[in-house]
């Protein structure tokens, strides 16, 4: 089980892995620091919810701070998008080296097949004479 495991591995464009890493990093890099510099929902939401209580918000700042805050969502969900459209082109490109690799497998085999016939016919034919 293991050993076609290697060979799927072995199969895999690493190349053109290796040169789209960087931008994957980059773009992960970036949904990272804006989830994280946003902060907490559930933090901002209580906090929120208590100026509300205490009448110290009125509904043109809270309304202000919704379109903010879907703003950033709307920048996080472009960045997550950016980031799955480009790990399923890398994803495109491993099916299509894998369908390359079975392809050539299956002719390998084939040749494989032929030239164990014509090993064991030549055989037959030197031991025949």
């Amino acid at each position: 089980m293991a050993l076609g495991w290697l060979s799927v591995l072995k199969a895999v464009p690493w190349s053109d892995v290796v040169q789209a890493a960087p931008t994957i990093v980059q773009g992960a890099r970036k949904l990272y620091t804006a989830a994280k510099s946003y902060g907490d929902p559930s933090v901002d939401a209580q906090a929120a919810h208590a100026r509300a209580r205490e009448g110290g918000e009125n509904a043109d700042v809270r309304l202000e701070q919704i379109h903010a805050h879907i703003e950033v969502l709307q920048a996080e969900q472009r960045t997550s998008a950016e980031i799955i459209r480009s790990l399923a082109e890398q994803n495109a490109v491993i099916v299509t080296a894998l369908d390359l690799m079975r392809k050539r497998m299956r002719v390998l085999v084939g040749f494989s097949i032929l030239l164990l016939i014509m090993l064991i016919a030549l055989a037959f034919a030197v031991v025949a004479t």
